[in-house]
């Protein structure tokens, strides 16, 4: 058999298949890459949220940078699951930002580009955690010698215009030597007045006592307010006229006094 001649190469002959080969590999590389590149950075905005104060903002403003070529933009919003397609916002501007109205929720929003060539793909939905905005409580309860319990107004900011709460709920609870620990809860009102109701209450409690012969043991009553964030009438809850209330705020924390009825206070809510 004759043997194969095997040509050994020499030192220059090395270097340039060397060289070939990096360059063959560098070819490979750069032919995975450079699609992926394209693919990466072909005209999607990269949405993002401007500074954002949790504690105080009516808006999300959500802005991106200029896409070259775009005619204008396509932003698609949504508080909550982007499953839920119906309650999806769609809404196109010229700008590189859009003010959404703060809910309290996640806010989900993607961008695309627009142009007469070709649209852009939406870029990836973006997720933002909106906290809800806080009511203050109530404050500065006080009886009067005719029984009506009032307090300060709870006020809230309703994008730029300052508003009171529709209703609050009040819970009373009398204690008093004449009659066992009665608790009055979930009472429903329009207004930070409170009439009728401690005065009937208190009487009924002490319907037993006699002024000439027992006496006299101060009653404590404790108070307990909250604003609350929706519109109640008659136990019918509706946000109707006070939807970014509810949407944007929770209720407020429930404020407690305790305000002690002493012999002149009630003889003068009786009458």
């Amino acid at each position: 058999m004759k043997k194969k001649l095997v040509k050994k190469l020499n030192k220059k002959q090395i270097i340039l298949l060397c060289v070939a080969a990096a360059l063959l590999l560098a070819a490979i590389a750069l032919s995975i890459v450079l699609p992926l590149a394209l693919k990466k950075d072909n005209g999607i905005p990269k949405p993002y949220v401007n500074d954002f104060d949790q504690t105080s903002d009516m808006y999300v403003t959500v802005s991106w940078k200029k896409v070259k070529g775009a005619l204008g933009y396509s932003l698609q919003y949504v508080y909550g699951n982007v499953q839920n397609e119906d309650d999806i916002v769609t809404v196109k501007t010229e700008g590189l930002y859009y003010r959404i109205e703060r809910q309290k929720d996640v806010l989900a929003y993607r961008v695309k580009a627009l142009s007469n060539d070709r649209d852009s793909d939406f870029s990836p939905w973006q997720y933002f955690n909106v906290n809800p905005l806080k009511l203050d409580a109530p404050q500065n309860a006080t009886l009067n010698r005719d029984g009506i319990l009032s307090w300060t107004n709870v006020k809230y900011q309703d994008r730029g215009v300052l508003k009171t709460v529709p209703t609050y709920v009040v819970d009373l609870m009398f204690e008093g030597e004449y009659f066992d620990v009665a608790k009055y809860t979930g009472t429903k009102t329009e207004t930070n007045v409170l009439k009728g109701y401690v005065k009937g209450w208190l009487l009924n409690l002490m319907s037993h006592y006699d002024e000439e012969t027992d006496t006299w043991k101060d009653i404590t009553l404790t108070v307990r307010i909250k604003g609350l964030n929706y519109y109640d009438y008659g136990g019918i809850k509706t946000e109707k006229g006070y939807e970014f209330l509810y949407k944007a705020y929770d209720e407020s924390e429930y404020y407690e006094k305790e305000i002690t009825i002493d012999e002149n206070l009630f003889k003068s809510i009786k009458g």
